[in-house]
């Protein structure tokens, strides 16, 4: 197997924030209605998680090709151990300020502190990103404060399935294995079962009828199994005005179509739009300037805040805002400046917060060392 040389594809970490921006103003549209016209556009931007999907397959499979993990179990862990510490601080501020009030007694406080402890007990399956496989807390607590984070549990266990077929399929077959023809095979049935039983891709948390397997699972297994597959091609294209032409159609067919026509086939359309976009993106060979990396490292970086503590301001601290000053909501461009400083400002000090767990987190997981598995085996 090849080793192949790292690579730094700009552009992605571009796409990664406004697809994490898409999916903070659907959410926030939910259950906040500004304007009709951009509450009627929002509704079809649930497709965002196909592309960080789709994405994750792509990323999955140069992984593997570079064989920097042995084995699926390192490979997720590793990934877990990245996202671990901000996805902690999040749960733990979420279930302190879930049913937060002001301390008049010695009374109130030992009914903070144990509604508190009930919680975080309760969401340690969100701690470990099993929620999607384990609702402990959605089915207990109840309440919409992690919702956005049944992707990152899904991915979890797609990427952990995905890799240990790929580590089998390499042992098996050798160096010029063609295994990942399966990985569209798998994609394309998972495609038909969801359009058929559901008749789009909008499915996140619950269980499919009779199978009983979670939804966005299912979902988040055929776009990976698309990105793994597409992950094997490239766009090769000589031509720089055609280069430059693509790199500007590419994007924004990506971005029209993803606000028109929600829960319709167009979803599906969508999808092969976005594996072809990544195809060309990962085939361009360039390297931007020192402050273009700089600014697109930093857009891909805030992109994960953003992601992860979007619900808690959501809930937590917009909701209340929002209840105190109602003529908020009839100005648009008021209500917007304050969402945006809101998600900034909180995604700012979750970020730094979990700077401070990082190397606590670290030392505990590196007593964890997985055993030499063999690539075909758990």
């Amino acid at each position: 197997m090849e080793n192949e040389n790292k690579a730094y594809y700009y552009r992605l970490d571009i796409y990664r924030l406004i697809f994490t921006i898409f999916v903070v103003t659907l959410h926030f549209e939910h259950f906040y209605k500004t304007l009709p016209k951009i509450y009627h556009l929002s509704c079809s931007l649930y497709r965002a998680v196909d592309f960080f999907f789709l994405l994750s397959g792509f990323l999955l499979y140069k992984s593997f090709r570079s064989q920097r993990y042995t084995n699926s179990l390192d490979f997720t862990f590793a990934k877990a151990k990245r996202l671990l510490p901000i996805n902690f601080v999040v749960i733990i501020f979420t279930c302190f300020f879930m049913h937060f009030t002001l301390i008049k007694n010695l009374t109130d406080f030992f009914n903070l502190m144990k509604g508190f402890i009930q919680h975080t007990i309760s969401a340690l399956p969100n701690i470990l990103f099993l929620q999607e496989f384990i609702p402990v807390f959605e089915n207990f607590c109840g309440g919409d404060y992690f919702a956005p984070l049944w992707y990152i549990s899904a991915m979890m266990v797609c990427c952990f399935i995905w890799f240990w077929y790929l580590a089998a399929a390499h042992q098996k077959y050798g160096e010029n294995f063609k295994a990942y023809g399966l990985c569209l095979v798998v994609s394309i049935i998972i495609f038909a079962f969801v359009f058929n039983e559901y008749g789009h891709i909008n499915i996140a948390q619950g269980f499919v009828p009779k199978i009983n397997i979670p939804a966005g699972f299912l979902r988040g297994l055929a776009d990976m199994g698309l990105g793994i597959f597409c992950a094997n091609f490239s766009i090769k294209v000589n031509n720089k005005k055609l280069l430059v032409l693509l790199k500007i159609l590419f994007p924004v067919l990506l971005f029209v179509l993803i606000l028109y026509a929600a829960e319709t086939t167009i979803d599906f359309v969508f999808i092969i739009l976005c594996a072809f976009a990544l195809i060309f993106e990962f085939s361009i060979e360039e390297t931007p300037c020192k402050l273009v990396q700089s600014l697109c490292r930093f857009a891909g970086k805030a992109s994960i805040p953003i992601y992860f503590s979007h619900a808690f301001v959501l809930i937590i601290v917009f909701t209340p805002v929002i209840q105190k000053w109602e003529s908020l909501s009839s100005n648009f461009l008021l209500d917007m400046l304050v969402r945006t400083a809101l998600v900034a400002a909180v995604s700012f000090i979750f970020y730094w917060l979990a700077k401070l767990f990082e190397k606590p987190f670290n030392r505990f997981c590196s007593c964890f060392v997985s055993k030499d598995f063999s690539a075909g085996g758990f």
